[in-house]
């Protein structure tokens, strides 16, 4: 497992009126699937490789002692890679006779014995990304303070996943009252 993280900011004050900052932060972690290698039981964690990045850019503006304006945009962005072992088996290579969208996927449960994937393992593709954009202005008259601003957000999510495309299998003793028996009898 190999995670990095990073984080910058810089602030500028252009004038007595005038302070810009701008913030970067960006994480990555990457956990590859354990390699099968023919051994059922390295095929029940995921592998990861994700990241995550936000970014902000802020301009605050100072009119008078009691007017003040705030702008901020924004950038998050969020992938999430979950990957099975490229040479993980699929359900035909248990002798169960389907069509399968993976080659690499098995989600598989002998009750009272063992599993074989997991949920979690199926690959899945995630981005998410939110993009933002505000300014507020505060205004002191007297004792009051009146605030006023607006926030757009558009917020995306492409998302791609097999979860149960190659069937979810399980056996569990219902026909022969032994779930491996089950299973070895098909």
């Amino acid at each position: 497992q190999d995670e990095d993280q990073y984080l910058g900011r810089v602030d500028w004050t252009v004038s007595s009126k005038q302070s810009i900052f701008y913030r970067y932060f960006w994480t990555g972690l990457n956990n590859p699937a354990p390699p099968f290698d023919k051994n059922l039981l390295n095929t029940s964690r995921a592998g990861a490789d994700d990241q995550s990045q936000s970014g902000i850019v802020s301009d605050t503006y100072t009119f008078s002692p009691t007017a003040i304006n705030s702008a901020h945009i924004s950038l998050t962005r969020q992938v999430v890679n979950r990957t099975n072992a490229p040479d993980a088996i699929s359900p035909q290579a248990v002798g169960i006779d389907v069509a399968v969208a993976a080659d690499n996927f098995t989600q598989m449960s002998i009750s009272n014995y063992f599993a074989i994937g997991c949920v979690s393992c199926a690959n899945y593709h995630a981005a998410h990304t939110v993009e933002q954009a505000a300014d507020d202005f505060d205004l002191i008259l007297g004792r009051h303070h009146i605030s006023f601003g607006t926030n757009v957000m558009r917020n995306v999510i492409e998302s791609d996943n097999i979860f149960t495309a190659n069937g979810s299998w399980t056996f569990n003793g219902n026909l022969s009252g032994d779930a491996m028996l089950d299973f070895l009898l098909g």
